[in-house]
């Protein structure tokens, strides 16, 4: 599963179970936006799941985050543990980062193209966390809505400057932790189109709710809150138990 760049509101809605997990994904184009810079994807067979927003202001931001989507495609052998599978999307997050990196250097005029990206890989009741920028993943379980990953900003003139990001060096620094998903807890993956317009604790109550299209909720509370940005969600509810 994964997002179509360009794709109109609410166009990428998709709700899937897979092993413990039901996923509800959901992205849309904000308003008066010219195309949607954010890209998700999702791969409940790899269980590879991630949310890339390309850079405002940087060209091609679009085509940044869809080439992190196109580098984790890729399947990898079923056989591998846990770890050598973090090990392998940490080098398709790394390989995405030299392919948009030479693009934008190799130009006859060159410039970065970049985007944030936060990626887990999921297994059972765990998974490891690789983020750049201000994409973000949180944990909602037992009335608690944590926030796992840490933003790379720096306030300058009042603005946030996004200062770390897949496709900008050659060199990226990913952040890096693995977390325990416990049975009714649901882990979020989300771009700053959504924490940026809705309140924690309205992220919260919204994670809670029973709905399946728990991605798509967090979009609606977006659009009332007036967001203007690009949004997207991926949300891993551990429902326990066997498809």
């Amino acid at each position: 599963m994964q997002a179509q760049p360009g794709a109109r509101p609410y166009d990428t809605v998709r709700v899937v179970r897979a092993g413990v997990f039901e996923i509800s994904l959901a992205s849309r184009q904000g308003p008066g936006r010219e195309n949607n810079e954010d890209a998700v994807f999702s791969n409940p067979e790899t269980g590879v799941h991630l949310v890339a927003d390309g850079v405002g202001g940087l060209p091609y931001g679009e085509v940044a985050s869809w080439e992190i989507v196109q580098a984790c495609t890729a399947i990898h052998a079923a056989d591998l543990s846990f770890m050598d599978r973090l090990e392998w999307l940490e080098d398709r997050l790394l390989a995405a980062n030299h392919t948009l990196y030479q693009a934008g250097m190799t130009a006859p005029q060159a410039f970065t193209m970049a985007s944030t990206v936060v990626a887990a890989q999921v297994e059972d009741d765990r998974a490891g966390l690789f983020w750049a920028g201000d994409s973000r993943a949180y944990l909602r379980h037992h009335g608690r809505l944590v926030q796992l990953t840490t933003d790379h900003v720096e306030l300058r003139d009042r603005r946030r400057l996004v200062t770390r990001l897949v496709g900008a060096t050659p060199d990226p620094e990913l952040d890096f932790r693995i977390v325990q998903i416990d049975p009714g807890a649901r882990l979020l993956l989300c771009t700053d189109g959504i924490f940026d317009a809705v309140p924690p604790e309205v992220i919260g109550a919204t994670l809670d709710l029973e709905r399946r299209d728990l991605a798509t909720a967090l979009l609606e509370a977006a659009d009332c809150y007036s967001g203007r940005d690009d949004a997207t969600a991926i949300v891993l509810r551990h429902v326990g138990g066997t498809p």
